[in-house]
């Protein structure tokens, strides 16, 4: 009876002196969290400031930073500049002729040293001029018109009247004939002459072609309607009875020019002014240079158009 008597009393003040204690462990355990709680929110808000301070400070020294760059960067114009010249080819321009103003003074070497810079990376625009008047630079000069476009690999190549090299960027505005070489050529460098006799003797028709547009046809050029021109037989390297150089319409049709331009007498052709006056006067006569032909052969001298097969 006594120790099972002290047993339960034993157990019953333990169980007493735990209660109380148990009691105040979560009481504090609860305090502990929402303190912690309360600190975490404190700090997130402080550090959320913190960003937002911090970003006003870099937004503002942004802006100062583009204002101070807006008034040291020159305004760049540029004179007369032909309508199918696309935009990416003018910021080009604008990328080069950007200049600081460190020292407004010295507007002539600006203007110089420009100069130089547009003349040796931009190949599109020759005899460029370049003036700084206050805050403005003004550049002029002579757009390169691409006469003809050649694919050489995977890569595409404008070139000039005068056989100068052209990087590709599209044109809607202005059709280029696309020119099949005789021997393929290794990728021309860009800004350089292209020498090459097939070249040379398309590009000598198509200029004479573009001349004549301007005279007789320009609200409705020729060129426009001419999709290319293929050199590959030239002087009959490859077959002496056909034509040496073939130009193609846009639906395809052949218009047989013949020999290069300034040997139609060799191979008994009609002088290069008559191959020119025919094709032109068919153009007129017809509205177009096919006009429902299957060919169009120019070299049989004679003061008439040749009138060309039916199709049918």
């Amino acid at each position: 009876m006594t120790a099972t008597g002290r047993k339960k009393k034993g157990a019953r003040r333990t169980s007493y002196l735990r209660r109380p204690f148990a009691g105040r462990r979560g009481r504090s355990r609860s305090w502990a969290k929402l303190v912690q709680g309360k600190n975490l929110r404190i700090a997130a808000l402080a550090a959320a400031a913190v960003a937002v301070l911090a970003a006003f400070v870099l937004l503002d020294r942004y802006i100062r930073k583009g204002e101070a760059a807006a008034e040291d960067l020159f305004v760049v114009e540029l004179v007369d500049v032909p309508f199918w010249v696309e935009d990416s080819l003018t910021e080009r321009v604008v990328r080069i002729a950007q200049a600081r103003r460190d020292d407004p003074s010295c507007a002539d070497e600006i203007a110089r040293l420009l100069q130089r810079s547009i003349a040796g990376q931009m190949a599109w625009l020759r005899d460029a001029k370049v003036r700084v008047a206050n805050d403005r630079i003004i550049v002029e000069g002579r757009w390169r018109k691409p006469l003809a476009m050649l694919r050489i690999g995977r890569r595409r190549f404008y070139v000039d009247a005068s056989l100068t090299v052209l990087d590709y960027v599209p044109l809607p505005k202005l059709p280029v004939v696309e020119v099949t070489l005789g021997e393929p050529a290794p990728a021309p460098a860009v800004g350089a002459a292209l020498q090459r006799q097939d070249l040379a003797a398309a590009l000598a028709i198509l200029d004479r072609m573009n001349r004549m547009d301007a005279l007789v046809s320009p609200d409705k050029p020729l060129l426009e309607e001419i999709a290319g021109i293929d050199v590959r037989n030239l002087d009959g390297c490859q077959d002496p009875a056909d034509g040496h150089i073939v130009l193609y319409t846009e639906d395809g049709t052949r218009i047989i020019w013949g020999a290069r331009l300034g040997t139609w007498q060799r191979y008994l052709e009609a002088p290069d002014e008559e191959k020119l006056a025919k094709l032109y006067d068919y153009y007129r006569a017809y509205g177009s240079p096919s006009g429902g032909a299957k060919y169009i052969d120019l070299r049989p001298p004679q003061n008439d158009v040749l009138r060309p097969a039916d199709r049918y």
